[in-house]
């Protein structure tokens, strides 16, 4: 008797497709969206941690703060920003 033999299938019962490599897959729309969100949020971040370290300086010699009170002034300033 010659049992012929299914095709394989995965534990959730699909099955076995064949394998695609990242290299192989065509860019697309979707890909350059997640690319540009991902750097955009990066870029966003820095320019406001940019921003807030000048501000802090150039604020820092009016009111006479030492580097304890522009660390705290700075950080403050950026946990709200997030």
């Amino acid at each position: 008797m010659c049992l012929r033999a299914g095709p394989k299938l995965t534990s959730s019962g699909f099955p076995v497709s064949k394998q695609i490599l990242l290299e192989d897959v065509p860019l697309r729309g979707f890909h350059l969206r997640v690319a540009f969100s991902g750097t955009g949020g990066q870029f966003g971040d820095g320019f406001v941690l940019g921003i807030i370290g000048f501000a802090v300086s150039m604020v820092a010699g009016t009111p006479h703060l030492n580097a304890l009170w522009m660390g705290a002034l700075g950080a403050a300033r950026r946990e709200n920003v997030s």
